[in-house]
């Protein structure tokens, strides 16, 4: 039996013995052989029983206690398990974003070479007087689909 049962038997106990102590004691008032020891009887028990019951209160309390300092533990461990997780997922991020200024940094390197490059080809088509518009219509469609 847990404890909160062992109380709960307890204060059982107690109302039953309060019900007795409380019939004998009006026995006692009307003069009932022995009823007076009888209740003096229930009421040291009432009062033993009232030290159980204490000592039980506090032995719920430090178990209470111990149970949430469990309770804390496991959850503060899962917290350091997925902030530990977390971490390995922000430095994959950080290598996947470093990856990606890599490219951006190139690309854009790559785009005044690119513009150049380009303005050549057209002047020198130019020079060979190659009328690119005419020269792509002329070619008509495409086996690929395209123009």
């Amino acid at each position: 039996m847990d404890i909160r049962g062992k109380i709960g038997a307890l204060d059982t106990l107690v109302a039953d013995l309060d019900a007795d102590f409380g019939k004998i004691s009006i026995d006692a008032v009307a003069g009932v052989p022995q009823a007076s020891k009888k209740a003096a009887e229930i009421n040291q028990r009432i009062e033993r029983l009232a030290v159980d019951r204490l000592i039980l209160n506090r032995a719920l309390a430090r178990a209470q206690s111990a149970e949430a300092a469990a309770r804390e533990a496991k959850a503060e461990a899962e917290r350091r398990e997925h902030f530990d997780i977390a971490k390995g997922h922000a430095k994959r991020l950080l290598a996947a974003t470093r990856r990606v200024d890599a490219a951006i940094a190139e690309l854009t390197a790559a785009l005044p070479e690119i513009a150049a490059e380009e303005l050549m080809v057209r002047q020198n088509l130019r020079h060979a007087r190659v009328d690119l518009c005419r020269a792509h219509r002329a070619d008509g469609p495409r086996s690929d689909g395209h123009r």
